[in-house]
This record gives structure tokens, sequence and C-alpha cells, in this order.
């Protein structure tokens, strides 16, 4: 008697995965070299020019200072002016509040030292703008920046503004002149 002897069923002839390699592949250029094209095509920054009077939002206008372009990233119409020069970075912004001005500086304070690593130096000052706008003023400082801010609540609405000048040490003496004309062009319109 013949033993029926059992095979194992055929192997598939291995196929080319040709589909999954090209879109691996595209997927490999595009990160290698179309990213930096676009990076080319698409600025980070754009020009600003001087004198042009911004909105922040809130009835809240600043005055741009000359040689400084515009971080697009940063920047969000209405409410947020970014600019940046060689060594320094100047940010003026409107925000929603309705605590105190010591509750404002608390929280600016452990924004920056837990999410910026930046430390207030000292107590804040009180400033006043030659048009009148009132708030506190404190030195910043960092391992690899320095630079002064401004804060305050806009009288009459439930909403702050902040001023913030950063520049890599020992550069800032320029930006902080600009940074102080920015403050001294703040206009705020009465809350009707």
């Amino acid at each position: 008697m013949a033993s029926v002897s059992t095979f194992p069923p055929p192997a598939s002839a291995p196929r080319p995965n040709w589909p999954g390699t090209l879109a691996v592949l595209a997927v490999a250029l595009f990160y290698g070299f179309g990213l930096t094209a676009l990076n080319r095509i698409v600025p980070g920054t754009a020009a600003q020019p001087a004198g042009v009077t911004v909105a922040l939002g809130h009835g809240v206008s600043v005055v741009t200072p000359a040689g400084w372009s515009a971080d697009i990233p940063k920047t969000n119409p209405g409410e947020t002016l970014a600019l940046l020069n060689d060594a320094s970075s100047l940010v003026a912004t409107t925000f929603p509040w309705e605590g105190s001005e010591a509750e404002m500086l608390e929280r600016l304070r452990r924004l920056f030292e837990t999410t910026r690593r930046f430390h207030l130096a000292g107590q804040p000052e009180p400033f006043r703008t030659a048009r009148g706008i009132a708030g506190s003023t404190s030195a910043i400082y960092g391992e690899h920046a320095d630079g002064r801010v401004w804060i305050g609540r806009i009288p009459g609405a439930k909403f702050g503004f902040a001023v913030r000048v950063r520049s890599v040490p020992g550069q800032g003496a320029a930006a902080m002149r600009d940074a102080v004309a920015l403050l001294e062009s703040l206009q705020i319109k009465e809350a009707k």
C-alpha cells in the first residue's frame, strides 16, 4: 500500500511592492528637498514699513518703528504685532483680562518662568506714557536674552495690553529705544 504524502501548499511567489516603495521615496524626497524649497518660497518675515499705525484690537493701536520685519507666524492681526530685527524681537499685544494689575504681573511671571524660561528682575515699577497710559514694567532676563516688558489694563474694558522687547545680551540698546517709542505711540480709544 502506498502512503499518501502531503505536501505543503505551494508558496506564493513574492511580488514587488512598487507603489509602497514609491510612496516612501516621495515622502523622503519631500522632507529632504520640498520643505527646504517651501521655506524659501514662504518667508517667515516680511519687511514692516515704519510709521504705520497697527490696530491691536479693543481700541488699542501702536505705530511701527523703523528697521523691523514682521514675524509672520507670531503676528495675529487685530491682536498681536510681532517684529524682528537682527538680534531682537518686539511684541505688542492685547488680551482678555478681568483681574487686577497685580494678578496680571503674577500670571506674566509664571508664564515667563515656566514656558519661556525668562525671569522678571526685581520689583515691577510703574510707568506712564506721555498720553497718560499707565501700567507696570519689569526687566526680563534669561540664559540667552534680556529685555523689558510693559503691561497694563485697558481702562473701561475687560482687556489688558503688553509690550515686550527681548534681545541677545548686550545687543539691545537700539531695540530698547524702539520699544519705548512703540510704547509711547500706544493709543487707547475710550470704551463706550
